[in-house]
C-alpha cells in the first residue's frame, strides 16, 4: 500500500477559475513518483473533476488554460443556451440537466463569444480527465458519467446531440469530441512516450474512469451503467 500526492495551481479572479492542463501532467508524474511503485503499475484509472474544458489545437497542444467547473464567467452564456433549447424543461429533456455555468457547453459558448481566435484554433475539446487519458494513451476518449455533464450529450439517445452542437451559440464539429466509452470500457494502454513521462510501464491498461456514479448527483445521465 502506497500513496502519493501533488498540487497544482488554480488561477483567476472575478469569476475566473482556470488551470494550465500541463500542470496536471506534472502533478500526476510527481504523485506517481512519490508512491515508489509507478514502474509496477499494471492498470490505472484517472478520476478528475467534471465539467471543465480543455481545448487543444491540431498538434494536440493546449490552446489556452482550462476553465474549471467553478468558473462563472459563462453565466450569461448558460442562460442563453437554456433559452435556445426552449427553456429549462426542454433543456433538461434534451441533455439531461438544466444548463448552468459548470457545463462544458457553456464554457465553449463563452470562448466562442470572448476569444473567437482561440475557438477557431481548437481541434479537440476534452474534459480534464479526458486530457490526462489522452496523454497516457494517445487516444481521445471519455466515459458516460463525465460526458453527461458536458451539455452536448443526450442520455436518452446515448449520443452527442447534433442539434445542440449546431446551435448558433455553439457551432462545434462533433469530430472534435472524444469517443464515449461504456462503464467497462478501456481507454487504451500506456504509450512509450507516456511511460517515459510518468514512469509507468509501457502497455499498462488505462480504464475509462472510476466507473461509479457521483454519490451527490441524482441525474440519470450520470449513471455509468
Amino acid at each position: 500500500m502506497a500513496s502519493g500526492a501533488a498540487s497544482h495551481d488554480v488561477e483567476g479572479d472575478r469569476g475566473a477559475r482556470e488551470t494550465d492542463p500541463v500542470a496536471w501532467e506534472v502533478s500526476v508524474a510527481t504523485a506517481l513518483d512519490k508512491t515508489g511503485y509507478a514502474g509496477q503499475v499494471a492498470a490505472i484509472s484517472v478520476a478528475a473533476q467534471q465539467h471543465g474544458m480543455v481545448v487543444l489545437d491540431g498538434s494536440g497542444r493546449p490552446v489556452r488554460k482550462a476553465p474549471l467547473w467553478n468558473d462563472t464567467r459563462d453565466a450569461a452564456d448558460a442562460r442563453a443556451l437554456v433559452t435556445a433549447l426552449g427553456g429549462p424543461e426542454a433543456a433538461a429533456r434534451r441533455v439531461g440537466s438544466v444548463l448552468t455555468t459548470s457545463f462544458t457547453v457553456a464554457h465553449w459558448a463563452w470562448l466562442c463569444r470572448t476569444e473567437p481566435e482561440a475557438a477557431a484554433a481548437t481541434r479537440q475539446v476534452l474534459l480534464p480527465h479526458d486530457y490526462l487519458n489522452l496523454r497516457l494513451t494517445g487516444q481521445a476518449t471519455t466515459d458516460r458519467s463525465d460526458v453527461s455533464g458536458t451539455g452536448w450529450w443526450s442520455p436518452a439517445d446515448e449520443a452527442y446531440a447534433p442539434d445542440v452542437l449546431a446551435l448558433d451559440l455553439v457551432q462545434l464539429d462533433g469530430e472534435y469530441l472524444p469517443t464515449v466509452l461504456g462503464p467497462d470500457g478501456l481507454a487504451g494502454q500506456v504509450t512509450q512516450g507516456a511511460a517515459e513521462r510518468f514512469g509507468l510501464p509501457v502497455g499498462a491498461l488505462v480504464a475509462c474512469r472510476c466507473g461509479r456514479q457521483c454519490r451527490w448527483c441524482p441525474c440519470p445521465g450520470h449513471r455509468p451503467g
